[in-house]
């Protein structure tokens, strides 16, 4: 179905030509089967509000109904964009509803109308146990998995819109953390920092198909993020470690390359796994010779991939079963115990004590990364632009390069570490 806003197609995923000139416009993708139901009048039929506009004619009903379901398709973007990763990497459903996400698109009250059809259609759901108060909480409501789980995806175009980099989205709201100190530089990038974002969709759908990739919910989930980019900026910090998130965080290393500034950028081989080595050595703890040679090496990944079908499946058992989970039934969590019995160890002391403590392996981690990276902006000298990532920085002036580098191995070489780098 289209009107003279919207129209819909299901994404072709046997060839990347289908929709290539199309992605300038595209507006969200999602499973075919909600896109189905959106899109469907039939299915607003007994929603009299959506259907019934008084003085009209049934012409003029229709293209208002259409124009109603275009809004309701912008809200329901606004909240898939909320589904974000949390501190260990899992996506969360829950978020709280403020009508001041809203406030540059629509009044409050239609704000609260169009949830409340989401909610009878079954994509949102209000909790329970909300904590709800006026001035001063926001509902909360959790999403239907259904938007983020299926076996075919249709993408949803906007035609009066060009989503290109000379045609960024509307800013419809800045946030940056006050209490959040940065180099002035980096929150000049979050400032103009803009995408390509026809070209970036199209590298990550050549990715998932070089890659032979059947995860079809990650790569919705990248595009989104693409057309969302420019739309919401923000800078803020975890709520529960010292991890800074800004909407460049969101992008993938595919779609970082297809940024208005050309970036160089600098990160460590192995981090999570070299880090677990700095933490433990800090504290001094026993640590398995033949883990810091893997780690070293760049080779730890590789010691578990015959467990798996490739490299990424192999670091993803690995972050669910040991660092940002404990599963001791696991084979990759048996096979670490043979190799590296002292880290195993330290592992599951951190797993035992962490409700007694508050601490997980995945916020210790994650604070010894924000302070060993808290200062390595102040090495680049030269230049204009530049932003941190978790565990590497992005900048625009070769030189810094080497400054860099020499800055993070001293921090490791403090512990007796060597670090290898990508770059």
């Amino acid at each position: 179905m289209s009107n003279k806003k919207l129209i819909t197609k299901q994404l072709n995923l046997s060839s990347i030509d289908d929709v290539q000139i199309e992605y300038n416009k595209m507006f969200m993708i999602l499973p075919t089967p909600i896109v189905d139901k959106l899109m469907n009048l039939n299915n607003y039929s007994n929603f009299k509000w959506f259907t019934n506009i008084k003085k009209s004619s049934v012409d003029d009903n229709h293209i208002k109904t259409l124009n109603r379901i275009n809004k309701l398709i912008i809200i329901l973007k606004s909240i898939y964009d909320k589904n974000k990763a949390n501190d260990a990497g899992k996506y969360i459903y829950n978020f709280q509803y403020k009508k001041t996400d809203f406030r540059k698109l629509f009044s409050a009250d239609a704000c609260d109308t169009y949830m409340s059809f989401l909610a009878d259609i079954g994509l949102v759901n209000k909790c329970e146990d909300s904590n709800y108060s006026a001035g001063k909480f926001a509902y909360t409501y959790r999403m239907s998995k259904e938007l983020f789980e299926g076996q075919t995806y249709s993408m949803i175009f906007n035609l009066q819109k060009s989503y290109n980099v000379e045609d960024e989205n509307e800013v419809i709201y800045t946030y940056y953390n006050s209490d959040v100190k940065i180099d002035n530089r980096m929150k000049l990038t979050l400032d103009v920092v803009k995408i390509n974002k026809a070209d970036a969709i199209s590298d990550e759908i050549r990715y998932y198909l070089k890659s032979n990739n059947d995860n079809i919910e990650s790569l919705a989930h990248r595009i989104n993020n693409i057309l969302s980019f420019g739309s919401k900026k923000y800078l803020t910090i975890g709520k529960k470690v010292n991890r800074l998130y800004h909407h460049i965080t969101n992008l993938s290393s595919i779609a970082r390359k297809h940024l208005n500034i050309k970036f160089n950028f600098v990160d460590i081989t192995n981090c999570q796994p070299l880090l677990l080595a700095y933490t433990m050595k800090s504290n001094n703890c026993e640590v398995d010779a033949e883990y810091i040679n893997d780690v070293e090496n760049g080779s730890f990944y590789e010691q578990f991939m015959f467990l798996n079908s490739n490299r990424n499946q192999t670091k993803v058992s690995i972050y669910k079963n040991l660092f940002f989970g404990f599963n001791k039934n696991n084979e990759t969590n048996e096979l670490f115990k043979k190799l590296y019995p002292s880290v195993w160890e330290y592992l599951n002391q951190v797993n035992q004590n962490k409700d007694n403590s508050g601490q997980t392996l995945a916020s210790i981690l994650q604070n010894i990364e924000t302070e060993i990276f808290s200062d390595v902006a102040d090495v680049c000298q030269n230049s204009g632009y530049l932003f941190t990532l978790h565990d590497s920085i992005y900048f625009d002036n070769v030189a810094d390069e080497q400054p860099v580098k020499e800055h993070l191995t001293n921090k490791f070489s403090e512990y007796g570490l060597q670090v290898r780098f990508n770059f």
